[in-house]
């Protein structure tokens, strides 16, 4: 029997906290918070061992029956891929074979090569990628250290996991409304990729998304565009952002934080074994995300009723919203939008910053869909 108000199934594992690039968006180190750089700069065999123990104990607690892990960094790779698929088997040595589990990497891809990627294979581990784009494309911001391409090592990458569809996780991209939806869809579309992803770049109300005070317009027309390309030219493309939204719109489940009123359902630990909300929240202030407990001390069911979890947790129910989001008629589709985008100093109850590009986005998808179903109906009356 549960005994926890929030059932977690999803734990991210910061398994690294440093990073091979320098990527100008990244919510980790180019944001308010900056406490990565009191973490170790990789997970110890203890962390590791701590980890594996009280996520047994949570899901033989709470009776859950399948949980996703995802390794996370940073640069994950900068542990090792050994490191990886040594700790995946602790958790599986760990938890009752009563409970799937699936383990995942995101990772850059410049340290991926056959023998990590046979490593991960061996282990269960899916790999995702991230990657913007071709190289003009993702050379605008996924630089290394020293302001050189990524491109190349990220390619390489692209290539390996397309020869290895069984560990081929997905694709994740950071928008940049300076480049064509068509660019992205011509590069990514045939690739054919398991499911990709592509984020807005993470902003609130204290830090805007970029260049949208001169081009109020710029995240709505990309939005519709991208919409559009993908809806008549690449349908069979899985885009994770446009299947969720149609599917909240059809009144199904959310698979992402981005639409829909729900329950957090992740924990972030980090390299050093404190608990941590949600990764994302970094971009508001600094040690948004403590949680203040750890995996020495605290039970997992403890992080999950913590405070600052139960504060999350209310932001994604309907009398948890700013006042205008809950008399909006779009509420169940947006769900206020994703949490870290509606900070300002005055607290978390605002509309999401994207709040316009978002109805304007739902608005567009209902239409399309419905240009689609209003003529089948006439002809089967």
């Amino acid at each position: 029997m549960a005994t926890s108000p929030v059932r977690l199934t999803s734990f991210l594992i910061k398994i690294a906290s440093r990073c091979n690039l320098a990527c100008d968006y990244c919510y980790m180190y180019e944001h308010a918070d900056q406490t990565w750089r009191n973490q170790p700069a990789i997970m110890s065999d203890a962390v590791t061992e701590a980890l594996a123990r009280r996520v047994a104990e949570y899901v033989c607690q709470e009776d859950i029956r399948a949980i996703s892990m995802i390794f996370h960094g940073g640069e994950p790779l900068l542990a090792g891929a050994s490191r990886l698929a040594e700790t995946a088997q602790r958790v599986r040595n760990a938890v009752s074979p009563q409970t799937t589990i699936t383990f995942s990497v995101q990772t850059n891809g410049t340290l991926l090569n056959e023998r990590a990627l046979g490593l991960l294979g061996e282990a269960g581990i899916l790999v995702s990628l991230s990657i913007d784009g071709g190289k003009e494309v993702h050379d605008l911001h996924r630089r290394d250290h020293g302001g050189q391409s990524s491109f190349e090592g990220t390619l390489k990458a692209l290539e390996l996991l397309e020869a290895n569809r069984k560990i081929y996780g997905g694709l994740l991209s950071v928008v940049d409304p300076s480049v064509a939806p068509e660019d992205l869809f011509e590069f990514f579309g045939p690739r054919m990729p398991p499911v990709w992803d592509f984020l807005l770049p993470d902003a609130h109300h204290e830090r805007l998304p970029p260049g949208r005070d001169s081009d109020p317009a710029l995240y709505e027309r990309w939005l519709l565009r991208a919409f559009d390309v993908w809806f008549d030219k690449y349908p069979e493309v899985p885009v994770r952002t446009f299947d969720a939204l149609l599917a909240v719109c059809a009144g199904l489940p959310s698979e992402t934080d981005a639409f829909g009123l729900g329950a957090p359902n992740l924990l972030t630990i980090e390299t050093d074994g404190s608990y941590h909300d949600l990764d994302v929240l970094k971009i508001t202030k600094d040690g948004a995300t403590s949680l203040d407990m750890n995996l020495d001390r605290h039970a997992v069911a403890e992080a999950a009723n913590s405070p600052k979890f139960l504060a999350h947790s209310s932001l994604k129910r309907l009398d948890g919203l700013a006042g205008v989001c809950q008399c909006c008629p779009e509420v169940n589709v947006c769900g206020g939008g994703a949490v870290p985008h509606r900070y300002s100093h005055s607290g978390m109850r605002n509309p999401t910053v994207y709040c316009v590009e978002m109805l304007s986005l739902i608005g567009h998808a209902r239409r399309r869909m419905n240009d689609i179903v209003a003529p089948n109906r006439t002809a089967l009356s």
